[in-house]
């Protein structure tokens, strides 16, 4: 599923959902540091969106993995 995503990612590097779906595969792998990078930037794209909504549920997530930064 990353594979994919990362080729998602460089068709459009701009899409916050791909950002975020990939972070929640790799926190599910143990991937702390990369879900945190993932989350993080997935937030930007949201807020510059003005996805508010998912500009939050993000934002609880990177509260999450804070320990782990």
């Amino acid at each position: 599923a990353i594979v994919d995503f990362n080729q998602v990612l460089q068709i459009n590097p701009n899409l916050a959902e791909a950002y975020g779906s990939r972070g929640l595969i790799r926190n599910q792998m143990g991937d702390k540091q990369g879900a945190l990078a993932d989350f993080e930037k997935a937030a930007q794209l949201f807020q510059q969106q003005g996805d508010l909504a998912s500009y939050q549920q993000t934002q609880q997530y990177i509260r999450q993995l804070q320990p782990f930064r």
